[in-house]
């Protein structure tokens, strides 16, 4: 099910519900108060660099979308924002490069691999087929994600940089990978394990 106006509501891999929608402007202050929230290490792996401020042009650029060529999504739980993606397309237009991050005490929640689900759709519907990131080979919680989505992926050293390419195709793997977390979903919903 993709989001509508208002966004999606998920179950959290520990039972909380959170809504997963399109960035708005109207975004802005709960962006920066999400961003000055996250841990140095948890900046470094996102930004390459632990700075607490963000230059006012990256703000404009993080909360103020088209959802065609530049796209964004959130997530909040109780009204908070808890989880940025994104995507730039590139110059081949069929390609662009995402990124994500997390609040550290939500990481481990499904929160990133949900996220980059939405933006897949998104992407694929303005004629994106293939998604590219840049992530440390130290974070190894980023390079899960890109695994547990399930779409084909590559990945390869350049610079001491990790560029992962994800083609964004529904292959079977990807939708069995959905079908998982749909079932782990229900599952939590009717009273299940919420491990």
């Amino acid at each position: 099910m993709r989001a509508r106006a208002g966004g999606r509501r998920v179950r959290l891999a520990d039972g909380r519900f959170a809504t997963i929608r399109a960035i708005r402007p109207s975004d802005r202050d709960a962006f920066l108060a999400f961003h000055a929230g996250l841990s140095d290490e948890s900046r470094y792996l996102r930004y390459f660099s632990a700075r607490r401020k963000l230059p006012e042009h990256e703000l404009r650029h993080y909360t103020e979308v088209d959802q065609r060529d530049h796209a964004g999504v959130v997530t909040l739980v109780d009204g908070a924002l808890v989880g940025h993606a994104l995507y730039d397309r590139l110059s081949d237009p069929e390609e662009a490069e995402v990124a994500l991050e997390v609040a550290d005490a939500f990481q481990g929640q499904g929160i990133g691999t949900l996220m980059l689900e939405e933006l897949a759709h998104v992407a694929l519907r303005a004629g994106i087929r293939r998604g590219m990131a840049h992530v440390l080979p130290g974070n190894q919680r980023m390079l899960q994600v890109f695994r547990d989505l399930g779409f084909t992926e590559r990945a390869a050293l350049e610079d001491g940089v990790m560029r992962v390419e994800l083609e964004l195709a529904a292959t079977r793997r990807f939708a069995a990978a959905h079908r998982a977390r749909a079932s782990a979903a229900r599952s939590r919903a009717k009273g299940g394990a919420v491990r």
